[in-house]
């Protein structure tokens, strides 16, 4: 699961209603460079904490949030494959038993 960072800056500029052109002005960047981080799909971590600032969003609190799931997924997947291996187990002893 990849986070577009780009993307999600974006919509909190606009949820914020804040221009691109002020944004640009707060991060101290042109109006093309912030139109660039805008195709991102990640960004340097100490940019990435001043957009924060400017936006008043903490971006790594989503994007750790983001990893939590992949690992809740992974370790559902790892059960999933375990809990197959015994009931294949439990089908083979049942197959030899007839």
């Amino acid at each position: 699961m990849k986070v577009h960072i780009g993307k999600l800056i974006l919509e909190k500029l606009k949820e914020k209603r804040i221009s691109k052109s002020e944004f640009a002005r707060r991060i101290n960047k042109s109006r093309q460079n912030v139109q660039d981080i805008f195709k991102r799909e990640s960004v340097d971590v100490h940019l990435l904490y001043e957009i924060g600032e400017v936006l008043d969003f903490d971006f790594f609190s989503l994007l750790s949030k983001k990893d939590a799931k992949i690992t809740d997924l992974n370790n559902k997947l790892k059960q999933a494959q375990r809990e197959i291996a015994y009931l294949k187990r439990i089908n083979d002893l049942l197959t030899k038993k007839k």
